[in-house]
């Protein structure tokens, strides 16, 4: 008879156990939701009831987990929806909560930088609005699709704002218009398309530039403000454009102001331009176009006014004046004005598309807010403050996108190109009329211009010559 090659029963029970024991650290490891791209100089991992750990490349990186970099040092991490950042020397930060692609689960990120500054660059989570967040010891950030630096700053920022930037720094600004306008306002979902063609979702004090298109589907509305306080009430399924918006409040009559609809109804008050020089304000469709003479407005284009087939009763160009008065003019026939005086209504469609004074327009927009009863804080808007020396504190500035950066009560938004300091006691949350220095001059790199494989190999290189810079050659 054949001897059996098989271990005794009691054997293969030893054998079992010791496997599992062996792999039970590994089961209960949990999922990386990241990893470590790229460090340089020294770092540490360290996961809830675990012994620190040293940060390398490839480091894998689970939820809960801290991250801590030297003071000579930084790493660059990449979360799974594609989210990096660079931790600048002496930081620490953990990651509370990561949710991507989870049944009957939110995508949502919660980021905690407990100590130094990060640079970020936001990924797929953050297209959501109010999926992205980042918690400090003085302030919360709502993330918004964003482009952004975060630094908790005390007398090394200071420091920095002494020196001259270093060579190698850089550059986090560059020279961008500001925001034309902010929704004060918002009822349902509300998108944006930047001349660049990108499209975004925006929330409650998002940002509206030069050259956006601003988009609200059926049955949302917004209200929009401009920083001379010109207000427009965007109703549902309506498209807009920003064709124009120039303004410095000291120097009003230099300004100008141009909006596009598109299609589907506004309700419009105009602002200080409008005042210092009525003649550079100007609303138009494809049909016509609308001179302000500081007014208050209801206008409606549908149909063939829209691109779209007309005919009905809402065919065309529609136009009430509520306030002050307004001439219209046909695409057609630019010379020949027609004064809308308040109270009044006119209309632009049929085959001579010429405007008509009529009785009313249609009743589409009687439910929405007339801009000039919404509550407005145009300092809280856009106001900003100059601020000559860093101050203890958190420090945030917008390369793209927007953040809403709230503390001690108070919330501020900022868009790109814009800073803003929230102050450790939690009672000053300011927007900077000024960049601060140690932000313009960071010599901690982005992490979109860190190429991890090309750092590593000069790593190695700087090694090698290190080595070689070791030798002794003897007889």
């Amino acid at each position: 008879m054949a001897a059996s090659n098989k271990a005794p029963r009691p054997a293969r029970l030893a054998l079992a156990c010791a496997a599992l024991a062996f792999a039970a650290p590994l089961l209960a490891q949990p999922a990386p939701i990241g990893e470590v791209e790229y460090v340089r100089g020294a770092g540490a991992l360290e996961r809830p009831g675990e012994a620190p750990r040293v940060m390398g490349n490839g480091s894998a990186i689970a939820q809960g987990e801290l991250l801590t970099t030297s003071s000579a040092g930084f790493a660059v991490v990449k979360l799974n929806d594609g989210t990096r950042m660079t931790m600048r020397p002496n930081s620490s930060m953990r990651i509370d909560e990561f949710v991507l692609a989870q049944p009957d689960r939110q995508d949502s990120l919660v980021m905690n930088l407990l100590r130094g500054g990060l640079r970020v660059v936001t990924g797929a989570i953050t297209r959501r609005p109010g999926a992205g967040r980042l918690q400090t010891p003085t302030a919360t950030v709502g993330i918004r699709g964003t482009d952004f630096d975060a630094r908790i700053c005390a007398e090394d920022c200071r420091g920095e704002s002494r020196r001259p930037p270093p060579p190698v720094a850089q550059a986090s600004v560059t020279t961008v218009l500001p925001a034309a306008a902010r929704v004060a306002q918002l009822s349902g979902e509300l998108t944006i398309t930047g001349e660049n063609g990108v499209r975004r979702a925006v929330a409650a004090g998002g940002p509206a530039f030069k050259g956006d298109t601003i988009e609200t589907p059926a049955g949302a509305n917004a209200v929009l403000v401009f920083r001379d306080d010109t207000r427009i009430t965007v109703a549902p399924g309506t498209r807009i454009r920003i064709d124009d918006f120039t303004w410095d409040a000291r120097a009003p009559a230099d300004g100008g102001f141009a909006v596009n609809l598109l299609k589907g109804g506004i309700r419009a008050l105009t602002g200080a331009l409008a005042r210092a020089r009525p003649q550079a304000v100007r609303f138009t469709t494809s049909t016509a176009t609308v001179g302000i003479r500081g007014t208050g407005v209801d206008m409606l284009c549908e149909g063939a006014c829209a691109g779209e087939p007309g005919g009905g009763a809402n065919d065309g160009f529609f136009i009430f004046t509520w306030r002050g008065e307004v001439g219209v003019t046909s695409a057609r026939a630019p010379d020949r004005i027609v004064i809308v005086p308040v109270g009044a209504a006119a209309r632009l469609a049929g085959g001579d598309l010429q405007p008509v004074l009529i009785q009313s327009i249609p009743d589409t927009m009687r439910d929405l807010p007339r801009p000039d009863g919404v509550p407005i804080d145009l300092n809280r808007l856009f106001g900003a403050t100059r601020q000559d020396t860093p101050e203890d504190g958190l420090y945030v500035f917008v390369r793209d996108g927007h953040l809403a950066v709230e503390s001690g009560g108070q919330t501020r938004d900022i868009a790109r190109g814009e800073a803003l300091f929230a102050s450790l006691a939690g009672d000053r949350v300011i927007r900077l009329e000024n960049v601060p220095a140690f932000i313009q001059g960071d010599s901690t790199p982005r992490p979109d211009r860190v190429d991890a494989r090309g750092a590593q190999l000069l790593d190695l290189l700087s090694l090698g010559l290190r080595q070689r810079a070791n030798l002794v050659c003897r007889p």
